[in-house]
């Protein structure tokens, strides 16, 4: 086993297999930080397409958010609200302008 292994490896006196998983498995197991920011910047961008159901790329969104909030990311539920409500649904909001102010107390 030991001519088949990385020099560092085998520096690190990892020349059992199950401690070599071990190492491997907590050097590699959690995603780094790139891994992190790609799933944010698919939330950040995400689409739906307008001819077919919502509700599976929907629940694709979700996962997203929920993949994230598992690497220990934690998104506000603020933000997967404007995240939703961003996404081309069909609907058309009125202007800002068009809806009606809240009453000032006189």
């Amino acid at each position: 086993m030991n001519s088949s292994l990385a020099h560092n490896i085998l520096m690190h006196r990892k020349e059992n297999a199950e401690f070599l998983w071990n190492y491997l498995h907590d050097k590699y197991s959690s995603p780094g930080p790139a891994s992190v920011f790609a799933d944010y910047q698919h939330t950040r961008h995400f689409q739906i397409s307008g001819n077919s159901d919502p509700a599976p790329q929907i629940a694709e969104l979700d996962t997203l958010f929920t993949r994230l909030e598992g690497n220990k990311y934690n998104v506000p539920f603020l933000i997967h609200a404007i995240t939703l409500l961003s996404l081309n649904l069909g609907i058309t909001w009125p202007p800002l302008s068009l809806l009606p102010r809240p009453c000032s107390p006189s």
